[in-house]
């Protein structure tokens, strides 16, 4: 089982190593403290849609931390030109909802020796999942993987591979195991539910004339911009009416404006 969860994240993420975690922070805070011992001392986040400890981390870590200015989480790749020798942490699919141009951003990265690591935790199954110097995940609840726990790190850095699989003190469990395997094979299925979802939610919110941001890129969730109360309240009423669960932004790990975020990733199919 191990093996086959190994080769199937391989596949998704284009990567030759793969490390296992306890959680999806764990992937993160593991990553920031193997790049700090190799010299890297700047990390770049986005401003919005990316993950609560992002920044935390970095502090724990002694990393100097800049948030980019985006919209509504989607990096101009340009601004990377305004860095050198830093990390990039960037969530490929910021709130869930939108997906980053990571082709342009890769270049614009390389160019300034800017090391990427992509939060695919969202993106999982796309395109994106595979761009970046190493690929971070979460396993956990309302993810597209969603086994409920765990998480993994995958990187064709052989050295950066043997060190933090030095240091992770973790073993999945053969019942974990079983379970993501069978999560990872019907991750495309999953992908193609929740995308359905999506499109059935758009027709209806564009036909009620709702404010939908970047309705045609592609994401999980929808996020709806509201003016005032009124409107606030009549956008929770079709989540309502449509059995979808939601949460209200301003939020960091969705948008920083005046909306409601529609979790559609949370759905059960």
């Amino acid at each position: 089982m191990r093996s086959e969860c190994i080769y199937l994240l391989q596949e998704l993420t284009g990567k030759n190593y793969v490390v296992f975690t306890r959680r999806g922070n764990s992937s993160i805070s593991n990553v920031l403290e193997s790049l700090k011992n190799i010299g890297k001392n700047l990390l770049l986040i986005q401003d919005q849609g990316g993950w609560m400890t992002y920044e935390k981390y970095a502090k724990e870590h002694d990393i100097n931390c800049m948030m980019l200015k985006t919209r509504y989480g989607l990096v101009d790749p340009i601004q990377l030109e305004n860095y050198h020798d830093a990390v990039l942490l960037i969530n490929s699919m910021p709130a869930y909802s939108f997906s980053e141009d990571m082709n342009s951003i890769e270049i614009h990265a390389k160019e300034n020796n800017i090391f990427i690591v992509n939060d695919a935790s969202g993106s999982i199954g796309t395109p994106n999942a595979k761009i970046g110097d190493v690929i971070i995940g979460s396993f956990g609840k309302w993810k597209p993987i969603n086994v409920g726990e765990g998480g993994f790190i995958a990187t064709d850095n052989e050295k950066l591979y043997s060190e933090l699989s030095g240091k992770i003190a973790y073993t999945p469990t053969s019942s974990f195991l079983k379970e993501l395997e069978t999560k990872l094979k019907n991750l495309n299925k999953r992908l193609d539910f929740l995308k359905e979802k999506r499109q059935d939610l758009l027709k209806d919110l564009e036909n009620e004339n709702f404010d939908v941001i970047f309705p045609d890129s592609e994401g999980l969730n929808i996020i709806v911009r509201f003016g005032d109360d009124k409107e606030k309240k009549r956008i929770i009423s079709f989540c309502e009416t449509n059995n979808v669960e939601y949460t209200e932004c301003p939020r960091y790990i969705r948008v920083n404006d005046n909306a409601i975020s529609i979790e559609i990733k949370r759905l059960d199919n």
